[in-house]
């Protein structure tokens, strides 16, 4: 296998893992966000329901954890990636 070709699969399999590691982040951070919501921790609940249109608030809030979630997670992915190397 020529030299480029191996560094070419090895770039597609850091991006293919980086990309599993987004998606875990991505999933545990809406769970974890539903978790907050359902169980009314802080008042958080409470809050969002007095809001003029509370499930977009809910949804606005779960994405933005499950996203801040996948984020950490790939940029801790890449790290240790990158110290591999």
């Amino acid at each position: 296998m020529p030299r480029r070709q191996r560094a070419q699969d090895q770039e597609r399999r850091r991006a293919r893992r980086l990309a599993g590691h987004f998606a875990f982040g991505a999933a545990l951070g809406a769970v974890f966000a539903t978790v907050l919501l359902l169980s009314n921790s802080f008042g958080l609940s409470d809050l969002i329901a007095t809001s003029e249109a509370p499930r977009t608030l809910q949804t606005l809030f779960v994405i933005g954890v499950a996203f801040h979630f996948a984020l950490g997670a790939a940029l801790t992915a890449f790290l240790m990636l990158a110290s591999d190397d």
